[in-house]
């Protein structure tokens, strides 16, 4: 149903083998050990349980020690394993110079849980002499149960709590959700008045409250405890406790302040003032924003809003009166105050996720309700409840059309209702061409049609989906082919050149903006990142590319070709939102050529050349004729090619990256990168045909030249002034070697080109072909190359 189960664990009761050796034993006396204040002097009877008719003497350190009690002794060779998993084996010693022949165990000496109070104290049934691993089965073993982890989208708010996933249950069982029953509340209009006021509306909606009096802070009861633990929450008080369990079961948070704190006797949501300060509950002393959301009293600060409570109004074991706090706040406040001040908490959690609106007075009347029956308080006042602005329920309209559309079948219309009913979704209005519905606040995610198909379907089961024999498709775009369709044409031909596709997110670091050499304020911050290491938006396709390749080379996986279809963005002012955003081809490829063999030594390495090809090749295969390409040198490349088309719109560029960009990324191998606007690819190669010509039957002939030439000289330079000046029968003109050495002098280097020469109407003469060399050769020369003749 999209609540996904990462891990169920066995919550199991105790090991009996872990109690072997403990026994029920009854103390006689208890008397003042005379060598140390804290210690006592026991007499107990194990009723000859380890063979012995007489008391064992044993000397205790607990305050609760007392003659008449049923208590677990360890006896002698005993091996014990405490709550935090320390182990002992009991021996028979001296503490303090009186003998001890035995321990009086306390619940985290044997592993019941991690209270060290006092010792364990049994009820008067329990019988002297048994071993207490029966008499543990018989009345404290816990069943065993399943604990289940569910990773949460953010979406999924709603069930951050067991009512939300028992409703998710109840949905797809088709059954009903029990929900515990209310009982009436003795509402006392008596005691102290805490008026409420909200400065803020927008970032707290609704504010409820109430005063707990005659309040007797403690340990929890045990299937408090019990609970609690079991989920991994840890037991604070009996108070703090029954809040913390009404969050984990309605999903709204609560929070409980000491009454008698409250200076000024009134409550005040508002947003802090700058400067002021307040110590939280985790001890930390935090420095407020204007920004920050804090509840208050009349004279400070009491809480950060929704996040955590402020240690000085807490609720200690002196606190006999409670105020009760059960509100609404808004989830972007919550995220900008956790994000600025490095927080977590577990309301925090949910209100970010979004928390009805309308789960603040039921919780209250949960926590007046379990706080009364467990005798943690002795009355509750009346509710205060300020709710300024109360928003409608969302209505939508939900058509038949577009559900059986996007499910590709008609799906039952009775299950449709049925299924909406389980999910709380009330049905006001039906007509033959669908419903007119209610969403319930609690989904704060189901906001629009599409949002309701997608809880039906998840309901009903994306498995039980059975596509009917139809097919839909849109109409013929006459103007060309489609972006979309280009795209899936090119990733099908690099996939055919060896390539491999990769998605990378859209994030980036904000550092290799340095490495680019771009100024930091085109990149696109994100208001609430997840870390600094994904803060801004990618502004090149380079960097998030050289990621993959870095763990593909560190597992051993270094012969790579890459492509990318993806995003970038920077800060563009010229532009509507300040945010230029453009899609991108991207190429990579690194490492050697082809696959290892004996048959191909050495291999040959990845080189600009064949990154150059494969450029060419994709153009070509858009149908984009007459692109120029010119040499680029740039932050990123650190010698490649900028290609443009013949009426001057950039395409893109391709090249070797900077080795500085690489060690700094701890790449050892060159790369060669190639980055495309994609746009502009499309547009170009829009409405074109790829035609077919049938291969010449007349010959074509070629010419080698050998070229001596300055090292800086471009082949490119050449390239052009020899097509300029070569006519229509040079059809290719390619280098097929190229040599650099001691013998042609320092700063020299000699280039061996091959012309081809055909003419698809007739045979060529040789004064055709001596013509067009002469005329090549000339130019040539021109450029500044020397054409070593004969």
């Amino acid at each position: 149903t999209g609540l996904e189960v990462e891990d169920i664990e066995r919550h199991e009761a105790i090991d009996p083998e872990r109690l072997k050796g403990l026994v029920i034993g009854e103390v006689l006396e208890a008397v003042q050990h005379p060598n140390a204040d804290r210690l006592r002097i026991t007499k107990v009877n194990l009723g000859g349980a380890t063979g012995e008719t007489e008391p064992l003497q044993i000397v205790c350190g607990a305050p609760n020690v007392a003659a008449g009690q049923k208590v677990v002794v360890a006896t002698i060779g005993t091996k014990l394993t405490f709550s935090d998993g320390a182990e002992i084996t009991i021996k028979k010693g001296k503490i303090r110079g009186e003998e001890s022949w035995g321990m009086i165990c306390a619940e985290d000496e044997i592993g019941l849980s991690g209270d060290h109070a006092g010792i364990m104290v049994l009820d008067e049934q329990a019988v002297v002499g048994q071993p207490f691993a029966e008499y543990y089965s018989a009345h404290l073993a816990k069943p065993s149960d399943a604990i289940i982890t569910i990773g949460l989208t953010p979406n999924r708010g709603d069930a951050a709590c067991h009512t939300g996933v028992a409703r998710d249950i109840a949905a797809v069982t088709r059954t009903r959700v029990k929900y515990p029953e209310p009982t009436p509340l003795d509402i006392q209009a008596e005691g102290a008045d805490y008026p409420v006021t909200i400065h803020s509306v927008d970032a707290c909606p609704r504010y409820s409250g109430l005063i707990v009096s005659g309040v007797k802070v403690g340990p929890s009861p045990t299937w408090l405890k019990d609970r609690l633990e079991s989920v991994g929450a840890t037991s604070i008080n009996n108070v703090v406790d029954i809040t913390n369990f009404i969050m984990l079961e309605l999903g709204q948070p609560l929070h409980a302040f000491d009454a008698e704190k409250i200076a000024g006797e009134r409550v005040i949501v508002r947003q802090a003032q700058a400067g002021e300060t307040i110590t939280l509950l985790d001890k930390s002393v935090r420095e407020l924003n204007k920004d920050d959301l804090v509840i208050a009293n009349g004279e400070v600060p009491m809480a950060l809003a929704g996040i955590m409570g402020g240690l000085d109004h807490s609720i200690t074991e002196t606190t006999t009166t409670v105020f009760l706090e059960s509100a609404n706040f808004t989830p972007q406040g919550i995220r900008k105050s956790l994000k600025r001040h490095g927080l977590r908490s577990d309301a925090a959690f949910r209100y970010e996720r979004g928390v009805s609106v309308d789960l603040t007075i039921p919780a209250l009347e949960r926590a007046a309700q379990l706080l009364l029956e467990n005798g943690i308080a002795e009355s509750v006042s009346m509710m205060q409840d300020v709710f300024p602005k109360p928003q409608p329920a969302i209505e939508i309209n939900l058509l038949y059309f577009n559900l059986d559309r996007i499910a590709g079948t008609k799906l039952p219309r009775h299950e449709i209702k049925e299924i909406l009913d389980h999910l709380d979704i009330e049905t006001t209005y039906e007509h033959g061409e669908g419903l007119t519905i209610v969403i319930p606040t609690y989904r704060t995610d189901v906001t629009r049609e599409i949002d309701v198909i997608e809880e039906i379907l998840r309901i009903y089961g994306f498995n039980n989906l059975k596509g009917e024999p139809t097919l839909t498709y849109p109409a013929t775009n006459v103007r060309g082919i489609a972006l979309e369709d280009w795209q899936d044409t090119l990733s099908d031909h690099l996939t055919a050149l060896g390539f491999t596709e990769m998605l990378n997110v859209s994030l980036s670091k904000p550092g290799y903006a340095k490495l680019m050499d771009v100024d930091e304020s085109r990149l696109v911050r994100l208001a609430n990142p997840l870390s600094d290491d994904l803060s801004v938006m990618r502004y090149s396709m380079l960097f998030n590319g050289l990621e993959t390749i870095s763990r593909n080379t560190n597992r051993k996986q270094s012969d790579l070709r890459f492509f990318e279809f993806g995003r970038t963005y920077r800060r563009n002012e010229a532009v509507d939102n300040g945010v230029e955003e453009r899609t991108h081809l991207a190429l990579f490829t690194t490492g050697f050529v082809g696959m290892e063999s004996w048959a191909a030594q050495p291999r040959a390495k990845h080189n600009f050349q064949e990154l150059n090809a494969t450029v060419h090749i994709l153009l070509q295969r858009l149908g984009i004729q007459g692109f120029e390409a010119v040499p680029v040198q740039d932050g990123v490349l650190h010698y490649g090619l900028s290609f443009t088309t013949s009426d001057g719109n950039y395409l893109g560029k391709a090249g070797r990256v900077r080795p500085s960009i690489l060690r700094a990324l701890g790449l050892k191998e060159d790369v060669f990168f190639g980055v495309f606007d994609w746009e502009v690819l499309g547009k170009q190669a829009s409405g074109q045909r790829k035609g077919v010509k049938e291969p010449s039957k007349f010959p074509s002939v070629r010419r080698d030249l050998s070229l001596l030439m300055p090292t800086d000289l471009q082949w490119l330079t050449l390239r052009k002034a020899a097509e300029a000046a070569s006519g229509p029968l040079l059809t290719n003109m390619e280098v097929f070697d190229v040599y650099r050495g001691e013998r042609l002098g320092e700063g020299q280097k000699s280039y061996a080109i091959a012309l081809t020469l055909a003419d698809p109407t007739r045979t060529l003469t040789d004064e055709d072909v001596d013509s067009t060399v002469n005329a090549v050769a000339s130019a040539l020369e021109g450029a500044g190359a020397t054409v070593r003749r004969g």
